[in-house]
């Protein structure tokens, strides 16, 4: 419909022109004469095409303004339910807000709890470090006792070895001294076989002796003629007046 307006419109227009044309035209010559097949017909076309297509326009205008209302119906529902939406998503926010909030004093908690367990571990940390010292320290010592063990160990194999030579000669001295016994018994039975030989001697040292106990020198001079000097206390022949200094030896 539309373009029956655009149709009778542009008529109009070459109505329009033509008689201005027309007027321009008879300026120059007077006698030239209005073609009323031509004007008219395009003017009265024109116009009735414009009413024509501006009536259908309408019809078409009010089905638009009907369609228009029937969406800004729709869509004032839909604004209604958005309003609906918007305020439940406003009480979400607020709540999600609190929860918020309640999340940041937790965060705050855990990253104060956080830092005491960071504290804390450096703590287990240096502990660890220092045990691992003592470890180190012990393992060091063990090593250590390892090697002294294993000297240790040599020398009590080596005195094992000793012993054993020594149970040898231990072994070999028991023989020896059996051996030695059987002499001494032999021995001994020899110095009974002379016991009877040797009494006389006897009485005779016994005699020397009783005869040294009884001694008495003058002097120094007789003491060492008679092989007795130095004289002790106690000794046969010892007296004063052979110790001058007095210090128990006499004839020095």
């Amino acid at each position: 419909m539309m373009a029956l307006f655009l149709l009778g419109f542009l008529a109009l227009i070459v109505s329009i022109i033509y008689l201005v044309f027309h007027l321009i035209s008879k300026v120059k010559n007077k006698e030239r004469k209005l073609s009323k097949k031509m004007f008219y017909p395009l003017l009265i076309g024109g116009l009735v095409l414009m009413i024509v297509g501006i009536g259908f326009s309408d019809d078409t205008a009010a089905g638009q303004l009907q369609t228009e209302q029937d969406k800004n119906e729709e869509l004032t529902k839909q604004i209604g339910l958005l309003k609906e939406e918007n305020s439940k998503l406003n009480s979400k926010i607020e709540e999600l807000t609190f929860n918020n909030k309640e999340t940041k004093s937790q965060i705050e908690e855990l990253n104060s709890k956080k830092k005491e367990i960071e504290s804390e571990l450096e703590n287990n940390k240096q502990k660890l470090e220092s045990k691992t010292n003592e470890l180190n320290e012990l393992e060091n010592n063990d090593k250590k006792i390892n090697k002294e063990k294993e000297e240790l160990n040599k020398k009590i194999e080596n005195l094992n070895t000793e012993i054993n030579d020594q149970s040898d000669i231990i072994n070999q001295l028991k023989e020896d001294k059996t051996s030695l016994q059987a002499k001494i018994e032999d021995l001994q039975n020899i110095e009974v076989a002379s016991n009877s030989s040797s009494s006389s001697s006897r009485s005779e040292s016994n005699t020397s002796s009783s005869s040294n106990n009884n001694a008495y020198y003058k002097n120094c001079t007789a003491a060492r003629n008679a092989g007795a000097a130095p004289l002790y206390t106690g000794d046969p022949g010892y007296g004063s007046h052979l110790d001058r200094d007095g210090d128990g030896v006499a004839c020095e």
